[in-house]
This record gives structure tokens, sequence and C-alpha cells, in this order.
């Protein structure tokens, strides 16, 4: 369960933001990293098996060079990710039938024993990606985003490889997607289509971490701190536990319109810009507004009035 969001500002910068919430069959964690930076120019985003999208990000770091391309960088995930997957198929297929997927192929064992025609349909299901246990794996995604020399670029990568230019400003994926998709969808539609192609920094930002609350507040298994990562011409960064807790609550405060729009976006500016500031940025937003009172009530959970 997961929500990665991202978003095109302008032909130099862009960002992501992801939850942080896994589960195993009874319990749920609030630890895993799901955007990561590579490089100061690429940003990986994944959901599905936390095992396969961390391995695959260490891949892709070991393997990334400055110079590429961000199609580039999607081209070598994707590579990443069918070898994963051909090789979970593969492994599949021995633990299940005792043989391979170039056997199957084949269309008989190694020492030319032909495989039983009772096997020719289950091995087919896996083979292909129909069996529950692969159709699982198979649900594995990326999103990633980055920077090049003559545009900004937001890509799409599937587990088994295939990747796609994203057509529109914004992607978002994971089980929290459709409720994401919807707050980055009226964002877009709020201004105009001339500013679609170099939408404000920190308003951009703000309607991720926006999209983000929404997911989580909605869809089962989203939640966490969030990862708030970006690319700003040649900074890259990600935000630490603290700020991306403060940028997440003064989204939600605007929201609530308990601070006004111009304050917002002075505390979230601060805490991208250096985000050593969350300090500051939390006493001067929060503690000295005149609405402290209800501003505490509502991130504790009250109805203010």
């Amino acid at each position: 369960m997961t929500v990665i969001t991202a978003m095109r500002f302008n032909k130099e910068s862009g960002g992501m933001v992801a939850d942080s919430q896994g589960s195993t069959a009874i319990r749920k964690y609030d630890l895993f990293t799901k955007a990561t930076v590579i490089g100061n120019r690429v940003i990986i985003g994944g959901t599905g098996s936390s095992t396969v999208l961390s391995e695959a990000g260490k891949k892709l770091a070991q393997t990334y060079d400055g110079a590429s391309t961000t199609y580039q960088s999607a081209m070598a995930l994707g590579e990443i990710f069918h070898q994963m997957y051909r090789g979970f198929v593969n492994q599949t297929m021995l633990e299940r039938f005792g043989f391979s997927s170039k056997d199957f192929v084949a269309g008989k064992l190694a020492d030319g024993t032909p495989i039983g025609p009772h096997l020719l349909q289950p091995a087919w299901e896996v083979y292909v990606g129909n069996d529950e246990a692969v159709k699982n794996r198979r649900s594995n995604e990326a999103i990633l985003i980055g920077r090049d020399n003559d545009d900004f670029r937001v890509y799409h990568v599937a587990m088994t490889g295939q990747i796609g230019e994203w057509p529109l400003p914004f992607a978002a994926a994971g089980s929290g997607s459709d409720e994401a998709d919807n707050i980055l969808h009226a964002f877009l539609r709020s201004i105009s289509r001339d500013q679609r192609s170099n939408i404000d920094f920190v308003e951009g930002m703000g309607a991720l971490i926006g999209a983000t609350n929404h997911a989580v507040d909605l869809n089962n298994g989203v939640g966490g701190i969030p990862t708030i990562a970006y690319i700003k011409g040649e900074k890259s960064a990600t935000l630490s536990e603290q700020s991306s807790i403060l940028a997440s609550e003064i989204v939600r405060v605007y929201d609530e319109r308990l601070v006004d729009k111009e304050k917002a976006l002075e505390g979230l500016d601060a805490l991208l810009t250096d985000d050593n500031k969350w300090e500051r940025v939390e006493e001067r937003l929060f503690r000295q507004s005149p609405r402290a009172r209800d501003i505490a009530m509502f991130l504790r959970g009250y109805r203010v009035k």
C-alpha cells in the first residue's frame, strides 16, 4: 500500500512525495523510504514489494552515470526490473514444476524428456504472469523523474520492463493514487494552460504534499512521515523528517484556511530552501499566529470552528 506523487514544474525542476507505510501480514511499519534521489538529476519512487524496490534502486545507483539522460536512466531501471521479474518467474517455475522458463519454452527438460501435458497450462499461467504469486510481483512499478539539458521528464517504469514518458505534468502511483490524482488534477485545472509548463516551485511542491495528505486520509495502508524530494536546477534534496512533518502540517493547516496562502508558501519555501530552519518556521507560522490555539487543536484532531 503506497502513494507516490510526482510533478514536472518547468524545464529545470520537479518534485516527488511518497508515504512511508508498509506492512507484513500482521503489522504495519512507517519506516520505508519509497522515493530516492540518485545523483542530482534523477529521483525514483516505487510501489509494491519494498525488497524488490530497494534492490532495484541500489542497482540503478551503482550503474548511474551523471551524464546519463533521464530516458537512459528509465531504460536502465526497466532492464533491472525486467531481469528481476524474469528471475522470479524462473525461480517460481523451478520450485513449483521442477523445470525452468527456458525448458518450458523448449517444451522439454534438459535431458530431452517432454514436459507433461498436465503441466503446460499451469506453467503457462506462471510464465505469462497470470498466476497469483507472479501477478503480485508483476504489480511493482516506479515513477522516475529527472532533469535533462533540454527538459525535465517524468517516466513510468513497469516491473516487466516497459517504460513510457508520462503525457501529463504530474503522475501518481500506488493504492493511494486515485485520491492523490484528484487533488493534482484539480491543482492543474486551477492554473492557466500557459502556467502548466512553468509551475511555481513552492506551489507545485505544496500540491504534491497536499495530494499525499489526501491519500493518507482516505486510503487504507497509506501513511507515515512522507519523503519529500525535489530537483531544482543543479540542486537536489530530500527533506529531513522534522521538515517533512512540518511541511505536511503547513499544507493541512492552509487547506483548513487557518493560515493564509502567502504565509503558508513562505513557510514551505523556507523549509525547501534550508530545512534546518524548521523550528523557526514552526515558531513563526504556528506559535506566533493569532490562531495558534486553533492550529494546535486542529493538528491534534479536534474540530475547529
